[in-house]
């Protein structure tokens, strides 16, 4: 196959991913995984589907058997395409292809990462297999993009996904690999107050005001917690990476971020209130204020005994509220929440991809931490060890006018491909 059929293919194949509409919400994905069925049976593979939600089914495909057992894994949901209007290179499910670069929702996040794959499972299943090397599972999942629960988190918890090792497709960029993820701690939070008339609020309590002064609360105690926090022993320096490559990152799509911003992202935990639901009309004082917080647990913060670090957490918050507050003003909860989690840098399958970079693009790698969450904790909580590494600037995912480069696909294909094989020790 030569470079010029390689990368039209790839770029094809995403485009076609790209066209079919599966936004989440609702997050439905019975056409894109009928799409994948009929081309993967084109190849002579024959998919199974499980449906753990209705009219959202994830896909899985294996070849070969016995160990050692290598996963490859992508999402096939994406978020929403936003104001339309705000598209202005390429219409957000057209999958066009211009200027060297497929456009479109998901391009890089991640049905990018999903056609290499694909294509990647279909050219070295049957040498696998055909060699006795082991097994290669390839799953296509649902719903990465409202928490994996319906997707790979369901898939791994009832034991049908299973493997020694798993390489996720998500943008990484074709230098770098992604080997951890912070935590996930999102907290809801009533505030009470008493309702009247709003032409005399001096009889009422209000929430809202109210409010605010609790949030400023609940980020000094952040604040406090931010102070104790130390990184795992070992993992210095693979911070410190971290810290360059979100610099880099934010530099090359024009954002600016300073080395010192990007270390509280990736060093402490992050704090966002980002959903207010407050009062019920203008000329009553509100009794009641519901707010959403965001925060994001980095390495370093661990759960204790039976609770998660999000439990501990929000316990340390509490009591600093209750110095504060009386206890019936109000109200505490976790929302959802994910352990901070990373694969060992000195894994086999880190060490694998790594190699394969060097060897295929001629640099040395580079490595991060997510500051989001992904898919890839799953397979971790489970013991399974993850790299991720797949087609796209990071920056680019969700943005409007999402694209990915058709070098890129060509450039992850071919190192996936080395990897993948290498893992196997199989050589062409």
């Amino acid at each position: 196959m030569n470079v010029e059929s390689l990368s039209m293919r790839l770029a094809k194949l995403t485009s076609d991913m790209i066209r079919i509409d599966t936004s989440n919400p609702p997050g439905r994905t019975r056409e894109f995984v009928n799409f994948l069925v009929d081309y993967l049976q084109l190849q002579g593979f024959s998919p199974d589907t499980v449906e753990i939600a209705e009219g959202k089914p994830n896909l899985i495909v294996k070849a070969g058997s016995g160990s050692p057992t290598l996963i490859l894994n992508g999402h096939m949901d994406v978020v929403p395409a936003g104001d339309k209007g705000k598209w202005t290179k390429a219409d957000p499910f057209s999958g066009e292809i211009r200027d060297d670069k497929v456009y479109g929702r998901g391009a890089t996040d991640m049905k990018g990462g999903l056609a290499v794959i694909v294509a990647l499972f279909s050219d070295v299943a049957k040498l696998i297999e055909d060699r006795g090397a082991g097994s290669l599972t390839l799953v296509a999942s649902a719903d990465e993009e409202v928490g994996g629960a319906n997707g790979l988190g369901a898939l791994v918890s009832r034991k049908v996904v299973t493997g020694d090792a798993a390489i996720i497709a998500e943008p990484s960029g074709v230098e770098t690999i992604s080997i951890g993820e912070k935590g996930l701690c999102q907290i809801s939070l009533t505030v009470k107050g008493r309702s009247a008339h709003g032409s005399m609020p001096i009889l009422g309590d209000n929430a809202i005001i109210k409010s605010l002064d609790v949030i400023e609360l609940l980020s000094q105690a952040i604040d406090s917690y931010n102070s104790k926090i130390e990184p795992p022993k070992g993992l210095e320096k693979m911070l410190e990476s971290s810290i360059d490559v979100l610099v880099e990152e934010a530099s090359k799509s024009q954002v600016k971020i300073s080395r010192s911003e990007a270390e509280y992202v990736l060093k402490k935990i992050t704090f966002n209130p980002g959903v207010m639901h407050c009062g019920t009309k203008i000329n009553v004082v509100p009794d009641r204020c519901d707010v959403e917080i965001d925060t994001r647990l980095p390495l370093g913060v661990k759960g204790g005994g039976e609770r998660t670090a999000c439990e501990l957490l929000l316990e340390d918050i509490r009591s600093i509220l209750l110095e504060n507050l009386p206890p019936d003003s109000f109200e505490l909860g976790i929302l959802n929440s994910s352990e901070p989690n990373y694969t060992d840098p000195n894994s086999s399958i880190v060490k694998v991809v790594s190699n394969s970079i060097e060897r295929v693009l001629g640099i040395k790698p580079k490595y991060r931490i997510e500051t989001g969450a992904t898919d890839g904790r799953y397979l971790r909580y489970a013991g399974v060890p993850v790299a991720i590494y797949g087609p796209g600037e990071p920056f680019l995912a969700h943005a409007y006018n999402e694209y990915v480069k058709i070098e890129d696909l060509e450039k992850a294909y071919k190192v996936l491909r080395d990897a993948v094989l290498s893992f196997f020790n199989i050589s062409e």
